[in-house]
């Protein structure tokens, strides 16, 4: 068939599924266009193609529609996930899928519009898939890779191999004494071309070396040890335990603590006895929801970090100190808000009963990993009391039962 036939078809194709109410069979497309059966292997090659051009939506099932109208949506460009950049909402939902093709110069963390496209996918359609529109506020727009020379321009690949576009450097030659170093650089916006251009602002030293590999993994995770004002504000001005007058006061329970020596936060707490044919076990946690209102700046920044990152030397902490290490932590000797668990614990090592509830605690003692195996090994008191080391080989016990 000719190639302005094959345009004519595909022109009547979208005419005739454009005014349909639902997707259409290859057949049925075939009828409606008034060909004989046997040209049914034609218009399912110009749909085929048509999918590819992104006119179309391959629904399933061999059924073809022209999809929904674009839509737009806006929020924070998130990190790649599955070979995709979520854009984030505020409330966390992820709007929109962006391949690394379609990021038009932007980088995670941009605040962007983004625009919803069709085309062929594992499931049949594109329908959260998108591109990138706009970049409605750009975030900190930082990568981080090795300075190369190409010609006559000084780049950098960014280490995430999703970024498809080199990064130009403006003072490269200023730069040419670090060829071949690990550097950060601070992105601009694309060109219209879309050409990427951007400074050198860190220099992390020779690739493979602890202190460049250590910097490397701080800047291309935003590890930051600080925080903002308005959480410190917050955590001066401090929080009422609202749930005070509903706690269960287990100040008789000689809970413990077991960490490292070096810890400086205590946010679970441990208590084993005997009870019946098996043990009774209780397990507090540091009850953090006391003393942080929900959707406050401390929540809204603890959930943005997720967890406390530990590297060789220092500590990027969920919350501030004055929180994890004074406030909620389950210091020795101090009335502290938590919510346990109490397990009922057969010989068998099966739950056999429990419950959950919000408590107040008072931790007797502050032991260490070290003390505990000492005692679990027949090596002594090592440093406890008496009974702390009964309690100790009850916990071990337990935990073989478990």
């Amino acid at each position: 068939m000719s190639g302005s036939k094959d345009q004519e078809l595909q022109d009547s194709i979208l005419n005739i599924l454009a005014k349909a109410a639902h997707p259409l069979t290859i057949a049925k497309l075939t009828t409606l266009l008034g060909l004989a059966p046997h040209s049914r292997r034609t218009v399912r090659r110009l749909a085929k193609n048509l999918v590819s051009q992104g006119k179309l939506l391959s629904e399933g099932r061999g059924r073809y529609s022209t999809g929904q109208p674009a839509r737009e949506v806006s929020g924070r460009l998130g990190d790649l996930r599955r070979r995709h950049f979520p854009v984030i909402s505020d409330d966390g939902q992820v709007l929109m899928k962006i391949h690394g093709k379609n990021l038009n110069g932007a980088l995670p963390g941009d605040v962007v519009v983004a625009e919803s496209i069709c085309g062929p996918s594992a499931k049949g359609h594109m329908a959260d898939k998108g591109r990138v529109v706009s970049i409605l506020s750009p975030g900190a727009r930082i990568v981080v890779g090795v300075l190369r020379k190409k010609a006559k321009a000084w780049l950098v690949h960014a280490d995430d191999e999703s970024f498809f576009q080199p990064v130009f450097l403006e003072n490269g030659e200023d730069a040419s004494s670090h060829d071949g170093q690990v550097v950060a650089v601070r992105v601009g916006l694309a060109d219209e071309g879309g050409k990427l251009t951007g400074d050198i602002f860190r220099v992390l030293g020779p690739e493979g070396e602890f202190g460049t590999e250590l910097e490397r993994l701080i800047l291309e995770h935003g590890l930051e040890r600080g925080f903002p004002g308005e959480v410190l504000d917050e955590v001066l001005v401090g929080f009422r335990d609202a749930a005070s007058e509903h706690r269960v006061d287990l100040g008789n329970i000689p809970h413990v603590t077991v960490d490292p020596p070096d810890a400086k936060d205590f946010d679970d707490a441990v208590f084993v006895e005997a009870h019946g044919q098996g043990w009774r076990l209780w397990v507090s946690i540091a009850d953090v929801s006391a003393f942080v209102r929900l959707d406050s700046a401390t929540d809204k920044q603890a959930a943005q970090r997720g967890f406390s990152t530990y590297l060789p030397g220092m500590v990027f902490p969920m919350l501030p100190g004055a929180l994890s290490e004074k406030i909620c932590s389950l210091t020795p000797g101090v009335d502290k808000a938590a919510i346990t668990v109490q397990m009922d614990i057969s010989k068998a090592g099966m739950v056999t009963g429990g419950r959950v509830f919000r408590s107040t605690i008072r931790s007797v003692a502050r032991l260490t990993y070290a003390q505990v195996q000492a005692v679990l090994d027949g090596q002594g008191h090592s440093g406890v009391s008496r009974f702390q080391s009964e309690q100790i080989k009850t916990m071990g016990d337990c935990a073989d039962a478990l």
